[in-house]
């Protein structure tokens, strides 16, 4: 086989890969998206302010690889669209969108160790919730928005386009793409560690006392066993592969900045190192390394522990149900119509304290007729 076939062979099987890529991820992150409706609806009502800006972040991005996906879904950068407008909108945002995704995550796990520490079965009044928002908002947007103010300063050129992932930010090789931008996700990621551990042993002390009463109430101790489980399944969410995984991008980041440069704004501006400043650069497939390219399947993913956590609650099956009868699926599946059913689980979401959503629903369902210590 001559050279020439060998590449055109690659070539071929290369485009094939590209848009099997191209069609999962679109496909998916419509579904993601899609089924993320409801699980916002219901932490909205609720109140859960780090849950819904998590769940918005989610969105945002994944609506962003879409439309990014479709526009620039091949390698044939001479019939690409040079993204003006929608790319300078998209450099701004997408860096502190990825750290809202890290910092609203350590949100919700340290609002989740607290309440599993508070042992309470009463909703925060007014005042705790704002008191709660205003903290979570505080630990949410400073960094995100100190990295939109400091954008236009450490853009080495305008963006950069590349197949699939469409508009990129190219941040100057010196210390503020590492401090500002690379470490902070990964700060946060780190900092969630300590409360996901936490939720699981306080968890499990209060399992441990509560188990004598649990053993006489069939009810209750199906209803602490469940908690348990998603409390578990959370906790491991955060520790087993969402921290190796923002430290492997940590670590990638700094390996891909290669020498650091002393930071220059004139120099960044104002010369041609290595393109002018206000330079489009198209990308094909084959230049984009493993990680960049395939980055944008983390928030996609991310939308199933989104609908495991948080859409799985007795209300969300009742909107689905809803949806779905009309959808017209009711005459393929006549059990969604069985509204009896649909009405012994309502009932029963009240006598369980089943109807709340997110995870304080899962920390109020412990009896507290047992004494437990706070650990």
């Amino acid at each position: 086989m001559t050279d020439a076939n060998i590449l055109l062979q690659n070539q071929t099987a290369a485009s094939a890969s590209l848009q099997a890529n191209l069609v999962c991820r679109v496909l998916f992150a419509i579904i993601g998206t899609l089924f993320c409706w409801v699980p916002f609806r219901l932490l909205l009502r609720n109140g859960e302010f780090a849950a819904v800006v998590f769940i918005v972040g989610v969105v945002i991005t994944n609506f962003f690889t879409m439309i990014n996906s479709l526009l620039w879904r091949n390698d044939y950068w001479g019939l690409w669209w040079d993204g003006q407008g929608w790319c300078d909108l998209q450099v701004w945002l997408v860096g502190p969108l990825q750290t809202i995704y890290a910092a609203a995550i350590l949100a919700i796990m340290r609002h989740l160790a607290e309440q599993v520490g508070m042992m309470r079965v009463t909703t925060l009044s007014a005042q705790e919730k704002r008191r709660r928002n205003l903290i979570q908002a505080l630990i949410i947007f400073p960094l995100p928005l100190v990295q939109l103010a400091f954008t236009w300063f450490d853009l080495a050129q305008r963006y950069i386009i590349g197949t699939l992932v469409g508009c990129s930010a190219v941040y100057d090789n010196s210390w503020p793409k590492i401090f500002v931008y690379s470490a902070p996700p990964m700060v946060f990621s780190l900092a969630s560690v300590p409360y996901a551990f936490l939720t699981w042993k306080r968890y499990r002390a209060i399992s441990i006392a509560s188990a004598a009463a649990l053993s006489t109430n069939g009810s209750a101790a199906s209803r602490a066993n469940r908690t348990r489980r998603r409390l578990y399944q959370m906790s491991l969410s955060i520790l087993v592969p969402y921290v190796p995984v923002q430290l492997a991008f940590f670590v990638y980041n700094i390996r891909e900045t290669g020498t650091f440069k002393t930071y220059d704004y004139y120099r960044i501006h104002h010369t041609d190192d290595p393109y002018p400043w206000d330079s489009i650069v198209l990308v094909p497939s084959w230049l984009i390394p493993f990680p960049a390219l395939n980055q944008p399947w983390i928030p996609i993913v991310t939308t199933i522990p989104i609908v495991l956590f948080f859409g799985m609650t007795t209300d969300a099956l009742i909107t689905y149900r809803r949806y779905a009868l009309a959808l017209g699926l009711g005459k393929c599946w006549p059990a969604l119509r069985d509204k009896g059913a649909t009405n012994h689980r309502r009932n029963m979401s009240s006598t369980n304290d089943d109807s709340k959503t997110g995870y304080q629903r899962r920390t109020n369902a412990i009896p507290l007729g047992t004494s437990a210590t706070r650990r």
